[in-house]
């Protein structure tokens, strides 16, 4: 793909799982989709730049889409520039004194850190990364 038709791929991956994202979903139930935006970004790798950029807008707050989109890509890819860009949100918002952006940005610098991942027992891909040969907690009754 050129970088148009990945980023264009890629904000249609994210329109999905933002509409699955609804009060009424279980997060469990998004991995498939949120698997498909992670699966592109790591095919994609000659087009990261554009991914950066798309990446970015949904942490500067100019793209509002489900927030599970960044901490499920970015506890795998890592990438600073996502991590620096959140951070940077958060600072010019007035850092410990904007509360409403307390819990997000601990989130977002949560999946980066090397400890186990708070939200993993939501997503079976992690869970049985970061507990393996644990029962995974979300594992739909039978």
């Amino acid at each position: 793909m050129n970088a148009s038709e990945t980023e264009q791929q890629f904000w249609l991956l994210c329109e999905t799982v933002d509409a699955a994202d609804t009060v009424e979903s279980r997060v469990p139930d998004l991995e498939p989709l949120l698997l498909k935006v992670l699966q592109l970004a790591k095919t994609e790798q000659e087009n990261r730049d554009t991914l950066v950029k798309c990446f970015v807008q949904l942490v500067d707050g100019s793209r509002e889409m489900s927030r599970w989109i960044v901490l499920f890509c970015m506890r795998e890819l890592k990438w600073p520039e996502i991590q620096l860009a959140a951070n940077d949100r958060f600072e010019r918002a007035g850092g410990a004194r904007a509360p409403r952006l307390m819990n997000w940005i601990s989130d977002i610098n949560w999946v980066y850190d090397d400890t186990l991942w708070e939200h993993a027992d939501f997503f079976w891909y992690f869970w049985s990364q970061e507990h393996p040969g644990e029962p995974w907690p979300c594992q739909p009754a039978a």
